[in-house]
C-alpha cells in the first residue's frame, strides 16, 4: 500500500469542522498498519487546523491536508508556521505537489484543480 486516505469531514465542500471520532480511526488504522508491517502513508483530509493538528499527527497521521484553515485565516504564512511549530518535523509542500508527484503525467489544467489543498504535511 502506498497511501490510505481518511476523510475527517463529510466530503463535498471546504470549511467544515473536524469530526472528532475520526481521531480514533486514525489511531486504529496506524496500529493495524504497524501490526501488518506496512509502511504506507496515512493521510487525513478535512478540518485540520492549528488547534487539532498535533493530536491528528500524534494519532498516527503522516500527511495532513490543510486548506480552509490557511486560506481563510487572514495570515496564511503565520498559520502554516504555527502548524509546523505544533507538529515538529512537519514539512510543507505547495498545493498540488502531492498530486503532481503521484501522477506526473497529469496535465497542468488537472493539477490546477488541486489548489484547494494548502499544504501537505
Amino acid at each position: 500500500c502506498d497511501l490510505i486516505l481518511l476523510m475527517s469531514v463529510n466530503p463535498g465542500f471546504g470549511g467544515q469542522s473536524f469530526i472528532p471520532f475520526v481521531e480514533g480511526k486514525i489511531a486504529a488504522a496506524r496500529e493495524r498498519l504497524r501490526a501488518l508491517g506496512a509502511t504506507c502513508e496515512l493521510e487525513v483530509d478535512g478540518g485540520i487546523k492549528p488547534e487539532n493538528c498535533r493530536a491528528v499527527a500524534a494519532a498516527g497521521a503522516s500527511i495532513l491536508v490543510i486548506g480552509s484553515a490557511v486560506f481563510k485565516s487572514g495570515a496564511p504564512v503565520a498559520t502554516l508556521r504555527e502548524i509546523r511549530r505544533r507538529v515538529p518535523g512537519a514539512a510543507c509542500r505547495p498545493p498540488g505537489a502531492r498530486a503532481a508527484a503521484a501522477h506526473p503525467t497529469r496535465s497542468a489544467a488537472a493539477r490546477k484543480d488541486d489548489r484547494h489543498a494548502a499544504a501537505v504535511m
